[in-house]
């Protein structure tokens, strides 16, 4: 399947987004060099959450550090081909929107909107495993 957004998150709610704030630490797992750090100190403080991030330089490592089990990522950030790899082998637990006061897909721009419905026309239910993180 072709390339259609460069990143998504896709939240994985093995524990829910509402949980991990009383776990008080949300496990992410990104490509390197992709994220400001002063958004992570951001996030921390209005969260009260620590984020404990883990790298990776290949789709392929996102998937076997999920496949693998050793650690249960609250967020992980792979490229969308990778996103629908994980959805066909039931690697994903579905985002609970009601939790993401920001987030409204209806507000996404048309390119991005476009994107998700031939995801979902091709993976039914897909967009309920993930969000546009960059495009």
């Amino acid at each position: 399947m072709k390339r259609r957004i460069n990143f998504v998150i896709l939240v994985l709610l093995v524990v829910t987004l509402a949980s991990c704030s009383n776990r008080d630490i949300l496990l992410f797992l990104n490509w390197g060099e992709y994220i400001d750090e002063d958004m992570i100190a951001e996030f921390e403080d209005t969260y009260n959450v620590e984020v404990m991030m883990d790298l990776a330089d290949s789709n392929e490592k996102f998937y076997s550090k999920v496949r693998g089990g050793t650690t249960v990522y609250d967020v992980v950030a792979p490229s969308d081909y990778m996103v629908e790899k994980m959805y066909q082998n039931d690697m994903l637990a579905k985002i609970d929107f009601s939790v993401m006061n920001h987030y409204n897909p209806n507000n996404l721009m048309p390119g991005v909107k476009g994107i998700a419905e031939v995801m979902e026309k091709d993976f039914p239910g897909i967009t309920n495993y993930y969000v546009p993180y960059l495009w």
